[in-house]
């Protein structure tokens, strides 16, 4: 939109960064399809090196109670940053895993398979007191293995679209060396 000048007002054609970024509190209870891409490791805060996979995560479902406007982060609710399915769509994420529950599960699968793992993202309170809930992915039930057939084209595309990135990276690098 311009104003009489002609011109447009800056804050129109941006928008602003957000600092905080998808994450799983915002898939609590979400049906997903996560493709494992890549593994590597990260350094936390203390310099303790822990392990993380790089995934396409496609949110399926808004979950058994449906999508809530807020995710608990760090016992606190925040804003929830991936929109509600049955209003926009599937929603689909480029995520960094680093949860043992999930990394146990995705790490065997990196360059072995692009079929994605499906399941419920749930957690539990962790046994060691002060720690962060424990966060993994649940097998998947009747109910959402229906949801999972009604979204088979989706969730097909995008493991030849990822295979074909990655068979044409292959390709680049053979050419490159």
């Amino acid at each position: 939109m311009s104003d009489v000048n002609g011109t447009t007002p800056e804050d129109e054609f941006y928008d602003d960064a957000l600092d905080v970024f998808p994450g799983k509190e915002d898939l609590k209870d979400r049906l997903v399809a996560v493709w494992a891409l890549e593994k590597g490791t990260d350094t936390n805060k203390e310099g303790k090196v822990y392990p993380i996979v790089q995934t396409v995560t496609m949110v399926l479902d808004d979950g058994p109670e449906g999508w809530s406007p807020t995710s608990i982060r760090d016992e606190e609710a925040t804003p929830n940053r991936v929109p509600a399915v049955a209003e926009e769509g599937l929603q689909e994420l480029n995520l960094r895993w680093s949860t043992e529950g999930m990394v146990s599960r995705l790490g065997p699968r990196v360059g072995h398979t692009w079929k994605p793992m499906i399941g419920r993202i749930n957690s539990r309170k962790n046994s060691v007191k002060g720690r962060s809930p424990s966060w993994s992915i649940s097998k998947p039930t009747d109910d959402d293995k229906a949801i999972v057939r009604q979204h088979a084209t989706e969730i097909m595309a995008v493991s030849r679209r990822l295979e074909q990135e990655a068979n044409q990276a292959t390709d680049t690098a053979v050419f490159d060396s």
